[in-house]
């Protein structure tokens, strides 16, 4: 276990703005260290605050990404460009910058484990950063959706992002229907060789629920395989990193194949 040093006050503003890379979060009712604030910098400093104790400003400060993070995050948004976050459960949340997330492999750990292990976790993404090797670069090709689909397999499907209407007019949709059986004005679903998610036009939490929707789908249709392109990085104008965690279950559907800006986030 890592030792954290706690810092007061006068630790604080004595300091030059911390490069945060990554931070636990606990809510004030969370198991564990209620209104904890665990923060990692680039250069590996390892500093410990507690939110409940200390003036706003002053926490603000120690760890700058904070506020912007958990006013999106109470409102259900999108975070702010450049994070991400992982549940460690009971209160407890981890924050960290795509980079930092492209560099980390938590597939296959409960958030109970990640929050046992995530220190050590951070500390190793930062070394793979210096030795410049990202973890995608493992993976086999043959995981992952392809970068351009020009036909596909019988039982393969082409997953695409469609806007509220439906309308197919350009990128993967226009695709879709073009080669695919998407029917224009029908923006959810199944259509054809293909599966429009709308993520144009919606909230970011109903894009959400349609992601909830395709992927109980594809669990009900394990003779078919599903490739699933960029959707919502396109006229919906979201970043890779924000669309990706949407996906996090699919990683454990085997016949869904995610893209690799994508899986580089899912890891």
């Amino acid at each position: 276990m890592s030792t954290f040093l706690v810092i007061d006050q006068a630790f604080v503003e004595s300091c030059q703005t911390m490069d945060v890379v990554a931070f636990h979060y606990a809510d004030p009712g969370a198991c564990g260290r209620p209104g904890s604030i665990r923060i990692v910098t680039r250069d590996r400093g390892l500093y410990q605050i507690n939110y409940l104790d200390m003036p706003k400003d002053i926490v603000l400060r120690a760890c700058p990404p904070l506020d912007a993070i958990i006013q999106s995050t109470s409102n259900r948004l999108p975070l702010p460009r450049g994070w991400m976050r992982l549940n460690m459960g009971l209160g407890n949340c981890l924050f960290l910058t795509d980079e930092l997330r492209q560099n980390i492999s938590v597939a296959g750990l409960h958030p109970a484990q990640i929050y046992r292990q995530w220190e050590d976790l951070i500390l190793k993404g930062l070394e793979r950063i210096e030795r410049q090797s990202p973890l995608i670069d493992e993976i086999d090709k043959e995981g992952l959706s392809p970068e351009w689909i020009e036909s596909l397999e019988e039982n393969e499907i082409f997953v695409f992002g469609s806007n509220i209407f439906g309308y197919h007019d350009g990128g993967a949709s226009e695709q879709a229907m073009c080669r695919f059986g998407a029917v224009y004005g029908k923006p959810q679903g199944i259509q054809g060789q293909s599966y429009a998610i709308i993520t144009d036009g919606v909230s970011y939490s109903d894009i959400m629920s349609y992601v909830s929707e395709f992927l109980k789908y594809a669990e009900m249709h394990p003779e078919q395989k599903f490739l699933v392109t960029k959707l919502g990085c396109g006229t919906a104008g979201y970043h890779e990193s924000q669309i990706a965690p949407l996906f996090t279950r699919a990683v454990q559907i085997p016949n869904i194949l995610l893209p690799r800006d994508f899986m580089k986030y899912l890891l």
